[in-house]
């Protein structure tokens, strides 16, 4: 007897077709042949593997009996279709969110008499409402009888209880129609969201496994594009009135989901279609007007069902275009840049914005762009895609990308018929149906398949089995060819595989790590700063302002800078000296919040144009008087002078010298005059101040007198900007015998204009969200980007974007599309995704543009993939 064909089978087999007075003798000659086999060294059945307790060895391979569903109980016992293996019996297999009770499937979460579970009946009147008794149905439901009814979808009870459709009808978003609407589809009868049903998950039947919700038509562990996981569903907790700024927080009747809130009315533009707000303009289910629904293969644009345009494109004419970056579709439709210019952000300009790069006429993102991939120029070819950057490999010959390898899922035991789909032991995968192993004739695996512990695998390219049975790659690592390899970009770092232009451990070599608050770009540690946290209030983010003294008196400007230093009112003071040929840039003016400056000596033009530029920047600007407001050699100059002051100058001769002391305060309330008690001129000869005639520019608001009735503090507000103006020197009679009394309030009253003039924040928002470690190529839980609108008249964010190393990493999705206009108090929410694609610190910077300032709050996005 040959050792290969040696098994229970073959002795079942046997012993059947013995006659009963031929049994003994056919024991004793088999244990003799197996006497033999145990003496006779290498030809033995060394082969036969030993099972664990509760397998059995069936046709060569070691089964669980009590669960395999070819052998159920014993050996070559296999369970009928729709049948499952339940401790060695065949019973009933139920699918989606149904449960086999007693030899039936019923669904858990609304039936009463097995409410959570088999057997758990609710009592006096309790319905079950998403698997427990309760007083009344929750989760979106109506109560019907005595089980929780979904009237959107539900044919026997449609829009409302007992509300049955007809023969031929379907119920769809709680109306009787011959089909089902947009985001629906028809399974078994019956209309179901396949985009979160986790019975019917993408299509019909597709059930998720156990601990996963179905997402966007797809099995996931968490749930993506901004929504939450409520139960086995994921929910936009923004807009839906069953789980409403969280899971299972429902919404009264007659109340809608508005930005995670419970109201009355819809805000942001939606309308109240039913219970939800939507977006009539572009929900493909209200199109136009609550109810009417876009048919497949259109979607809904400004309230018309049309085109459906894929990846952000719109429909312009009889094609999609990017009007994000089309030059010829900018924008709008139709709205061609001129020549020489590029399309970036939806904007004709000369540069490009946003982390992109000017490639022909066009702004592209290199670091996914498979024609400009990495650089201008660099097309991806042989099917490879540009991930980072970086030509990698796509999956090509019928094969399917499963996390980071390519398998083929009509053979991939661990990926039969979709992603993740593993067969049990003893299976194998034949045409994407997991199947027994063998039929007793030898038959194991398919032509390019090799058995590997009782799975059929290709050995060329699975991971686990790669060029030989147990020889697994390591994480980052695919096989190719029998051999465990990095993906093109990537390079060999001890045991894995790192991109060394992105990975903040192996940045520009292996090893090489970069230190805190730093991030690998282009192979080289680079720092990383946080947002601004808001847009249109101080311009360097500080939680106390950062200041500048900017004065033409060497002695002087230092005398100011030390009084303001000891207010403890600033992070920073410093003393920027100017002179006709020193004149600050706008870029040092703009690293301050506010600046306080005078002449004293002869300065350039240059120095009121950057002054203007910079206060038209959201800058500050205190402008002491003397000697800025005397005319000749000394007088200020530039745009400042012209635009913005308050005081118009005049000659030396008509200044006002005589001593003065704080007179009537006309705006006691004002934040100018808080703590400040006494202020004056001391000199008796030289007190200078201009005369109440002098302050006759834009509107001047007279916020105290001097003890002689001339003004001695201004404020006005030009432009939409406000100033201020001190009539007198910036410095006190510690280095100048003009100056003002040192002994008086003086250096409040310099810090309070110098913090009055800082414009208010329009908007406000996080400086830095961190999202804490992540595992490698998996997706975190969303988190929300909050903006305020902090100012007292409406305000409109314009568009979002993201720029900075690891754009890819990140994923955002606002709560309605843009604009969005803001009345005062109102907020605005963007869901946050992060995916590290690469080990170490990863970073990217979300920025939303404000149409009042046009300028930009920034939130810096962090997070750790291991």
């Amino acid at each position: 007897m040959d050792s290969s064909t040696f098994d229970e089978g073959r002795i079942q087999n046997m012993a059947i077709t013995m006659t009963r007075h031929r049994v003994v003798l056919a024991a004793c000659a088999l244990v003799a042949a197996v006497i033999a086999w145990g003496c006779s060294g290498s030809d033995g059945p060394s082969n036969i593997p030993d099972c664990q307790v509760g397998q059995e060895l069936c046709s060569g391979v070691c089964v669980d009996v009590g669960a395999n569903r070819a052998n159920c109980g014993a050996c070559g016992k296999s369970c009928s279709s729709g049948e499952a293996c339940n401790d060695g019996k065949c019973v009933l297999s139920c699918t989606g969110s149904t449960t086999n009770c007693e030899g039936a499937c019923v669904d858990t979460r609304v039936d009463s008499a097995n409410c959570g579970a088999c057997g758990t009946a609710c009592t006096g009147g309790e319905v079950c409402s998403a698997g427990k008794c309760a007083p009344s149905c929750s989760g979106g439901t109506t109560q019907c009888g005595s089980k929780c009814i979904d009237t959107k979808l539900d044919n026997a009870n449609c829009g409302a209880c007992g509300k049955a459709c007809g023969k031929g009808e379907l119920c769809s978003n709680g109306a009787c129609a011959p089909s089902c609407g947009a985001g629906t589809a028809e399974c078994g009868g019956k209309c179901v969201e396949t985009e979160n049903d986790p019975a019917n998950c993408g299509a019909c039947g597709n059930a998720c496994p156990e601990g996963k919700v179905c997402s966007h038509g797809t099995c996931s562990v968490t749930c993506l594009g901004g929504s939450t996981k409520c139960g086995g569903k994921c929910a936009d907790t923004a807009v839906d009135p069953a789980n409403c700024g969280g899971c299972l927080l429902e919404c009264a009747s007659g109340q809608v989901c508005s930005n995670g809130a419970c109201s009355l009315s819809c805000v942001g533009g939606t309308k109240k279609c039913g219970n939800r707000c939507v977006d009539t303009a572009a929900d493909p289910a209200n199109c136009g007007a609550c109810g009417n629904s876009c048919t497949n293969g259109q979607a809904c644009s400004n309230g018309t069902c049309s085109l459906k345009c894929a990846g952000g494109t719109t429909k312009c004419g009889s094609k999609c275009a990017d009007t994000v970056t089309d030059p010829a579709n900018c924008g709008t439709c139709g709205n061609a840049c001129p020549s020489g210019q590029v399309c970036s952000n939806g904007a004709c300009t000369l540069s490009c914005a946003g982390g992109t790069t000017k490639c022909g006429s066009k702004c592209a993102n290199t670091t996914n762009d498979p024609s400009n991939c990495g650089a201008c120029g660099t097309a991806c070819t042989g099917g490879t895609v540009c991930s980072n950057g970086t030509c990698s490999l796509t999956c090509v010959g019928g094969t399917t990308k499963c996390d980071s390898k390519c398998v083929d899922t009509k053979s991939d035991s661990f990926n039969c018929g979709s992603c993740g789909t593993a067969c049990d032991s003893g299976e194998r995968c034949s045409n994407g149906v997991c199947a027994s192993a063998g039929t007793g004739t030898g038959e194991v695996c398919g032509v390019g398949t090799t058995g590997c512990s009782g799975v059929c695998v290709d050995t060329s390219s699975n991971a686990s089995h790669c060029g030989a049975c147990g020889n697994a790659c390591t994480s980052g690592r695919t096989c190719k060819n029998s051999v465990c390899v990095c993906n093109p970009g990537e390079s060999a770092c001890g045991t894995g595989c790192a991109n060394l232009s992105t990975n903040s451990l192996n940045c520009g070599a292996c090893g090489n790590a970069c230190g805190a608050n730093q991030v690998c770009a282009g192979g080289t540690c680079m720092g990383i700063t946080q947002g601004t946290g808001g847009a249109g209030g101080s311009l360097t983010g500080s939680a106390l302002p950062k200041v500048a003294v900017m004065a033409a008196a060497s002695t002087q400007g230092p005398d100011l800078q030390a009084k303001l230093v000891a207010t403890k009112l600033f992070s920073a003071v410093d003393f920027v000296s100017v002179s006709s040929t020193s004149t600050p840039t706008l870029a040092t003016m703009k690293t301050y919040d506010a600046i306080v400056a005078w002449t004293y000596s002869s300065v350039a033009s240059a120095f009121g144009d950057n002054l203007a530029q910079y206060l038209e920047a959201g800058g500050g600007v205190v402008l002491a008087d003397y000697e800025s407001q005397e005319t000749g050699t000394y007088a200020l100059t530039g745009r400042y002078q012209t635009d913005y002051t308050l005081s118009t100058p005049v000659p030396s001769s008509n200044w006002v010298k005589t001593p003065v002391t704080l007179g009537t305060i006309n705006e006691p309330a004002s934040p100018l005059m808080a703590g400040v008690t006494s202020f004056g001129y001391p000199s008796t000869s030289s007190a200078y101040h201009l005369p109440a005639s002098s302050f006759n520019k834009n509107n001047p608001v007279i916020v105290a007198s001097y003890s002689d009735g001339i003004p001695a503090v201004v404020r006005g507000v030009i432009n939409g900007h406000t100033v201020v103006e001190i009539n007198g020197s910036g410095a006190s009679t510690t280095s100048y015998s003009s100056g003002w009394d040192p002994a008086s309030s003086g250096a409040r009253l310099f810090a309070n204009a110098l913090i009055f003039t800082i414009p208010s924040p329009t908007i406000t928002t996080s400086k830095q969200l961190d999202f804490g470690n992540q595992q490698v190529f998996t997706s975190s839980s969303p988190q929300l980007v909050t903006y305020t609108n902090a100012s007292n008249v409406p305000q409109t964010i314009t568009a979002l974007g993201l720029s900075g190393s690891h754009i890819g990493d990140f994923a955002m999705a606002p709560s309605s599309g843009l604009p969005v206009t803001l009345q005062p108090g109102d907020t605005f929410v963007v869901n946050v995704g992060f995916s590290p694609a690469g080990t170490g610190l990863r970073a990217a910077m979300l920025s939303a543009t404000i149409a009042s300032t046009n300028a930009q709050a920034t939130t810096l996005l962090t997070g750790t993939g291991n």
